[in-house]
């Protein structure tokens, strides 16, 4: 185990010492991370400025003289000569066996008081992009996953993960909080940089500063490259943009309609086709029986074994069938294929339509046992079993759930009532891990009957946040445009009017998280889905494949919603050529399964061209704007040519993320002149607490079954420069995470299974999220930026009876002006009321009295 060296002490006396002398239950006011050494950042001394720079130090990489003076250890790293001919550093693997890591140390000043940061400057979209850690010696400081309150130096950013590759600068900032226990008792910290992939060399590192304002102001030499610009407007040489979209689907319906059986996406893709007289290439007899016999094959198979055996994962499989056949429907019953037999089926003689009833049906109480947690999966499940209920009604089976229970399932899945998980509270555990296999969150070994996804016992846990923001269960980028496509397929399909309000309050939510970028090959401007403040498919500056910066359907969205905002998503595609762009993503994947893709684009630029434009301005469009959503604790602020985007309490979203409180905030801020990437401590992070604690495994990679993750000591056996074969631990092991409880003061389901936590275990039980989301006052200040919100005033979500509380104004600033109104407020602080924000640009200006 690490902490031979005593920091695991440190953690315990920072923290535990303010919980300790609290009355149990507490509100612990978590003031700058468990581990930070000062009481008030907005206190933190403001360092005389150096060549217009408030850093306390700096490192320019590839300079002999600044390298010298901080005792750079060369390590494997070698000097290049990157952008625009500036030196910089990059880490080499070594020359020997497998697992070897690249390394680089160096010193630079800090301040024993207070927190210190460390800014690393990049080159935007390198060519290699390799995860690159801070060390302690051998240890690793934080922790592999994307999501959580120690990532890695280049904020586990994975550009072009999901499509097209965007960039807003030609180098970009990653700020990040040195733990307190590196700079105690010094003014000078060691500092080692490694790089985990050891087979290519890493990107270039131009620089490094230490600071302890969060707010770097780098000197006047550190030079940028030129401001900022947007690309010209994508060209398009087709008469329309949408014919080449029309060819492909043509292409895709003849590929498909030939198979004698195809995937569950590529039958609703080919049932789909067959209602539109637009698409010529359409067979309808040829379509029909590729889709009979492919859910032929299916019942069958199913019939012999059981449907965790046929399908992966099962959350969309026998939804696009149901969905299939309803479309079908006429065909089947001109054909008569309903009273047909269907040979080869176990059953023996068994007629087409009461195969398809056990084939529905078993799908229908075998999905509904489990709806899984987080928004997506519970989207496409939701949407399943409507289909499935659908169909079976068609079918005269009495195997269909009662109106009320179909309701129940949507108000959940859009995040209107809180969520259940299941149908069936007391199924043992061996008998739901028999169903679900590798998608239990249970020991397959455990005994009795209970209840299980338990962190949702509480009856106050909404999948979707009150404003309209998907949650997985943090704030995510490309999972959130997702969940509001779902949405609206569920509304397309359904026609339900609470369902369309929904949608479009997601639509509202979804918007002020989007940026214009330019396409890094291109270099045409795209709209793009702010990648950088959410916990999962972490991508810098954002995501703008597959026009997620545009609603990631949003054309479609704006044919069947038509309200201002999606209308304008809608024509601002069209208006940036970008409506017919068709990544070969989705062919490779795919195939003829992407069919719904393209047909709802080609049916929603039709109707968008010929609507009016809508009066709404965008947030990206806007010299003031500014939102925030008091659930998941996002923000976003446009302030003339500055974007802000924040995450107040990044990570704390238990699953493969932190386990409680961490007080970080996740920043995200460019204009013109700089792009920056930031970890900081909120400056106030107040929540009811019963004075739990979770300790931070000696782990590298937070275990998680779904995804396959694991990391055990043989693969933590790595080589490093100068030290030989060694066996990496992580050296925030030991940090205590204050848990926050419920409104009540009882612990949140789970919460108090720390001692049980293995996290090398596949099937661990994760606690409710709001152990380290249930915030209910948060506070940050950034720059001239100060943010006040007020989670508290929603009971029903878990946040308890509202309250309103004092944001004090930071010393010497008398007067500031609230980006959501425009108006300018004064005094020593301003109140901030239940479920509300607010977000102030401060006035450090002297009053007219006091100008020298």
């Amino acid at each position: 185990m690490p902490n031979s060296n005593g920091h695991g002490d440190w953690y315990r006396r920072t923290v535990l010492g303010i919980i300790s002398s609290a009355a149990v239950p507490a509100v612990f006011s978590g003031i700058g991370g468990a581990d930070a050494p000062q009481n008030q950042l907005d206190r933190a001394p403001r360092k005389p400025m150096k060549g217009g720079s408030n850093a306390l130090d700096s490192i320019n990489f590839g300079n002999p003289g600044s390298e010298s003076r901080h005792d750079l250890r060369v390590g494997t790293s070698e000097t290049v000569r990157g952008k625009e001919g500036r030196s910089a550093r990059r880490l080499l693997p070594l020359n020997a066996p497998e697992h070897q890591l690249g390394s680089m140390s160096f010193t630079l000043r800090c301040d024993s008081e207070y927190r210190t940061y460390l800014t690393l400057k990049f080159k935007s979209n390198p060519d290699n992009f390799k995860r690159l850690f801070l060390f302690d010696g051998t240890e690793m400081i934080g922790y592999m996953e994307p999501g959580v309150g120690w990532p890695s130096l280049d904020m586990g950013s994975q550009p072009g993960s999901f499509g097209a590759i965007s960039t807003h600068g030609e180098f970009w900032y990653a700020t990040h909080r040195l733990p307190g226990y590196l700079t105690e008792d010094s003014d000078e910290v060691e500092l080692r940089i490694v790089s985990w992939d050891g087979e290519q060399p890493s990107q270039n590192i131009y620089r490094a500063y230490t600071h302890t304002d969060p707010y770097l102001q780098p000197p006047a030499n550190d030079k940028r490259g030129g401001q900022f610009e947007l690309g010209p407007i994508r060209d398009v040489s087709a008469e329309s943009q949408i014919e080449p979209v029309v060819e492909q689907i043509d292409e895709l319906v003849r590929e498909g309609q030939q198979k004698s059986t195809i995937s569950p996406r590529g039958a609703l893709g080919l049932a789909m086709a067959a209602q539109r007289d637009w698409i010529d290439a359409v067979d309808t007899d040829a379509v029909f029986e590729t889709v009979r016999k492919t859910v032929d094959d299916w019942a069958i198979r199913q019939a012999k074994s059981a449907p965790h055996e046929v399908v992966h994962r099962g959350w969309e499989e026998h939804g696009r069938f149901a969905r299939s056949i309803t479309l079908l429907w006429e065909d089947f019953e001109e054909h008569d294929a309903f009273r047909q037999k269907l040979e080869g089926h176990p059953a023996g003689e068994i007629t087409r339509r009461d195969a398809y009833v056990q084939f529905f049906g078993e799908g229908l109480d075998w999905r509904s046992k489990s709806r899984r947690e987080v928004t997506n999966q519970i989207m496409f499940v939701t949407i399943a079993l409507v289909r499935m209920n659908s169909v079976l009604k068609k079918l005269d089976s009495d195997r269909t759930r009662s109106q009320e229970t179909v309701d129940r399932w949507i108000d959940e899945a859009i995040g209107l009532t809180s969520l259940t998980v299941t149908d069936d509270e007391t199924l043992p555990v061996s008998q739901f891990y028999e169903s679900f296999a590798s998608w239990s969150d249970y020991d397959p070994e455990a005994d009795g009957e209970v209840k299980y996804m338990p962190w949702f016992e509480s009856g106050s846990y909404h999948t979707v946040s009150e404003k309209g923001l998907a949650k997985e269960p943090d704030h995510v980028a490309h999972y959130g445009e997702l969940a509001l496509s779902l949405i609206v397929k569920l509304y397309h399909e359904t026609g339900l009017e609470r369902v369309h309000e929904r949608a479009i309050e997601a639509s509202q939510a979804r918007a002020p998280f989007r940026l214009l970028v330019n396409d890094a090959e291109t270099g045409n401007r795209w709209a793009a889905a702010e990648g950088t403040v959410g916990v999962r498919n972490v991508e810098h500056p954002g995501m703008a494949g597959h026009l997620r910066g545009y609603g990631f359907k949003p054309l479609f969205h704006a044919l069947k919603l038509g309200d201002p905002v999606s209308v304008r998503f809608g024509k601002l595609a069209i208006d940036h050529n970008v409506a017919g762009s068709m990544n070969q993503w989705w062919f490779d994947v795919w195939g003829v399964g992407s069919l719904e893709r393209w047909i709802h684009r080609v049916e929603g630029y039709r109707a968008v061209q010929e609507m009016d434009d809508s009066s709404y301005r965008t947030p990206m469009h806007r010299d003031r704007f500014a939102w925030a959503d008091e659930d998941l604790g996002t923000v976003s602020i446009t302030d003339g040519s500055n974007r802000v985007f924040a995450n107040l309490g990044y990570g704390g979203a238990t699953n493969l993320h932190d386990w409680g409180v961490n007080s970080m905030a996740r920043i995200h801020h460019h204009n013109p002149d700089v792009d920056r990437v930031l970890n900081i401590d909120l400056t106030r992070a107040e929540f009811p607490t019963t004075g739990a604690t979770w300790s931070r495994p000696n782990q590298l990679l937070f275990s998680g079954e779904f995804m396959d993750v694991k990391m055990t000591e043989e693969e933590r056996t790595r080589r490093l420069p100068d030290d030989g074969e060694v066996v990496i631990d992580q050296a925030m092991a030991g940090e205590p995470v204050p848990q926050a409880s419920s409104p009540g003061s009882e612990p949140w389901p789970l919460a108090d299974d720390d001692d049980e936590y293995d996290p090398i275990d596949y099937y661990k039980r994760t606690p409710d999220p709001r152990v380290g989301m249930g915030i209910h006052y948060r506070e940050c200040r950034y720059g001239p930026y100060l943010i006040g919100m007020n989670s508290s005033g929603a009971p029903e979500r878990g946040f308890g009876e509202g309250s309103a509380y004092e944001l004090e104004l930071p010393d010497g600033v008398s007067t500031a002006t609230d980006l959501m109104t425009g108006e300018t407020v004064s005094g020593e602080s301003v109140p901030v009321p239940p479920r509300s924000t607010r977000i102030l640009k401060l006035d450090h200006r002297k009053p007219k009295d006091r100008q020298d």
